[in-house]
């Protein structure tokens, strides 16, 4: 059986989705979303407009891969699907970070956590951190600070 992903994850991986993966890749994620969707639901399901469906779908998604094999499967394809669109767009983007804030402040734990992430000795496990929250609580200055780091 898969491992399971944690929900925070799932919920990065509808964002970026949800942000607009404009790719043949992006659309197909958010057509195998959709169907995993259906089939975990038992029913057609919306697709989400604001911040707070996409958590709702992710919470489904997460416990309906919680339950069975195969929606867990479902889900790491998903994925998969993800992130080889993310791969795709940071190959035709430029590698130059926009210019960060003056004004960052009470970030330096979190400074540390990303940092420690990034430098850990390689065991098998991918090195990602999922920066996730409300609208305008700063992680995007926060990834581009430490970024520019």
């Amino acid at each position: 059986m898969l491992e399971l992903i944690s929900l925070a994850t799932v919920t990065a991986m509808l964002t970026t989705v949800g942000a607009g993966l404009g790719n043949e890749a992006g659309r197909n994620a958010a057509l195998m979303i959709g169907g995993l969707a259906r089939r975990i639901a038992g029913r057609e399901v919306p697709a989400p407009q604001r911040p707070a469906e996409w958590e709702a779908l992710a919470q489904l998604l997460y416990e309906g891969a919680s339950r069975s094999p195969e929606h867990a499967r479902g889900l790491a394809e998903v994925e998969a699907v993800v992130s080889r669109a993310l791969v795709q767009v940071r190959i035709r983007t430029s590698p130059q970070l926009p210019g960060g804030l003056r004004g960052f402040v009470d970030r330096d734990k979190q400074m540390r956590l990303l940092t420690r992430e990034a430098s850990r000795k390689f065991d098998g496990r991918a090195r990602r951190a999922h920066l996730y929250g409300p609208e305008g609580m700063g992680g995007t200055s926060l990834a581009l600070r430490w970024g520019w780091r």
